[in-house]
């Protein structure tokens, strides 16, 4: 995929990596809807890196021209029983 297919699905709260990433980056992903001091922050890319959590990220012209870019499926949602119901945490 390029990063122009890419980016609605980004939009829409999906993951995406590289595969011409051959580090420990595991995906990039869209921050929006957040606010700071009651000022709305403008929407921004983090990378998750194994190993070193989150950085900012944002695309260099190979990556925004690159086409293997590929979307990372969400790990499976975890459920906890609370006194004999269930419930789901983590995000989707």
């Amino acid at each position: 995929m390029t990063f122009e297919e890419v980016l609605p699905k980004l939009k829409a709260g999906q993951r995406a990596v590289r595969g011409g990433w051959g580090g420990g980056e595991e995906y990039i992903t869209l921050v929006s809807g957040q606010s700071y001091e009651s000022i709305a922050v403008t929407p921004y890319f983090l990378i998750k890196v194994q190993g070193e959590g989150y950085s900012v990220w944002e695309p260099t012209g190979c990556d925004a021209l690159a086409m293997d870019w590929t979307l990372v499926c969400r790990p499976a949602r975890r459920t906890r029983r609370f006194g004999g119901t269930s419930r789901v945490s983590g995000s989707l």
